[in-house]
Order: C-alpha cells, then structure tokens, then sequence
C-alpha cells in the first residue's frame, strides 16, 4: 500500500537540483508513515515523529501535505472517517481504476 501511495503522490514530492547540500528532503514513504501514525494510530505529533525517526515540525509539514492529496485519493470516506483495516482497504483498492 505504501509504495501505491507514493507512486500515486510522487508529484508531491520535491525535486531536488543537482549540487545542493544541507539535509535531502525526506522520502514520501517517510511522510505517509507519520501521516498514517496521526491519522490511524491517533499519536501526537511528536510521538507520531518518534515511531518514524522525523522531528515533529516534518510530521505537521507532512500533513499539510498530503492530508488533502490522500483525501482526494479516497483514502477519507464520505463521512469524514479513514480506512484503518486491511479488509476496508482491500475493498477500497478493487474499485480504484489501475
């Protein structure tokens, strides 16, 4: 599911140029970890950032954005709830077109 995910929002994910230094932007699968332990697991910031080795300004940032983007993939049900079990995604996955 991950790497669906990041390939569906591989958009989002900023390029890089050539020849910078300082600290690589951090991975999609990083991001939608940290998203995923907000969003399912219900940790704080900080905890979700822990569990997943980012500080708790990247787990925030990674919110802002992908919590729209994941929302339009369907991932956020018509009532507002997320899909949290396996079952629900399986379901979920056969109605979306390949």
């Amino acid at each position: 599911m991950l790497a669906w995910l990041a390939v569906r929002l591989a958009h989002l994910h900023p390029a890089r140029p050539p020849g910078q230094g300082g600290t690589p932007p951090l991975s999609l699968e990083v991001r939608l970890d940290a998203v995923a332990a907000v969003l399912l697991d219900g940790l704080s910031y900080r905890r979700a950032g822990r569990a997943v080795g980012i500080s708790k300004t990247e787990v925030g940032d990674s919110m802002d954005l992908l919590l729209g983007p994941l929302g339009d993939l369907g991932l956020c049900q018509p009532d507002g709830t997320f899909i949290t079990s396996l079952d629900q995604l399986g379901r979920w996955l056969h109605r979306v077109p390949a």
